[in-house]
């Protein structure tokens, strides 16, 4: 049992301070789990499959990101940029978990999409002009983040997968 199913106390700084890279190895897996969940979800809200991966191409290829006659760069361009935050925000949220108790990773992974949402969606990316042009609906995004956030729950998977073998 661990101290989250005893209602022991739990020293956060020591699973902080672990060094894991099976663990962070998961999180970069659940994290392109997470990323591929979100470019679907933000894709069935828009009506474009490829809604998330051109907002995550404006920063390098401006407005031009968003015509659909834009060379297919682009869209690989965006897809590395949003994977790469993904696997970014899904090895860290595998780190400070440190567990693989469903209900904590439950938790934590609503709180990821949540801070998502405010510092991502409602503070960084408006600060590009084109992506605050897009007048993009807050209740999509907040869905769209959510499921990133709750699909990281997947690391507990993948990191069971990678142990066993």
């Amino acid at each position: 049992m661990t101290a989250i199913e005893t209602n022991e106390d739990i020293n956060i700084v020591a699973i902080w301070l672990r060094k894991d890279p099976v663990r962070w190895l998961s999180g970069a897996l659940a994290g392109v789990f997470a990323g591929l969940a979100a470019l679907a979800v933000a894709g069935i809200l828009s009506g474009d499959i490829w809604f998330l991966a051109r907002m995550a191409a404006v920063p390098c290829a401006g407005a031009q990101a968003f015509n659909f006659d834009a060379p297919g760069s682009t869209l690989v361009m965006g897809l590395v940029n949003q994977l790469g935050l993904c696997v970014f925000l899904g090895v860290l949220y595998a780190h400070f978990t440190g567990t693989n108790h469903v209900g904590a990773l439950f938790g934590i992974g609503l709180t990821w999409g949540l801070f998502s949402w405010i510092f991502i969606n409602n503070l960084f990316l408006p600060s590009f002009r084109e992506i605050y042009a897009l007048g993009i609906n807050s209740a999509a995004a907040l869905v769209v983040c959510l499921a990133f956030g709750l699909s990281l729950m997947s690391v507990r998977i993948f990191e069971g997968m990678i142990r066993r073998n």
